[in-house]
């Protein structure tokens, strides 16, 4: 299970961020990342609420939820120089 995913279901139990991040060893700034994204986007708040949605989503298709902007970042492909040549 994802980083992500395990700190949301804590976050759905209650559980403060400074738990969260010693609980899974991942630094308070993390916790603090994904607390933030996911009250702020629409998207990520009905996840939030809902643990069977949480539980159905697979961990790419949560990070996209949780950080749309990345999709966008765009993919650099080498050349096959082999053919090019």
């Amino acid at each position: 299970m994802s980083k992500e995913k395990q700190i949301l279901k804590f976050l759905q139990q209650g559980c403060s961020q400074r738990r969260i991040a010693d609980t899974l060893r991942v630094s308070r700034n993390t916790v603090a990342k994904i607390a933030k994204v996911a009250m702020e986007n629409p998207v990520s708040i009905d996840i939030l609420d809902s643990i069977d949605i949480l539980d159905s989503i697979d961990e790419p298709e949560l990070h996209q939820k949780l950080f749309p902007e990345e999709a966008l970042v765009p993919v650099l492909v080498t050349p096959d120089f082999v053919y090019i040549t």
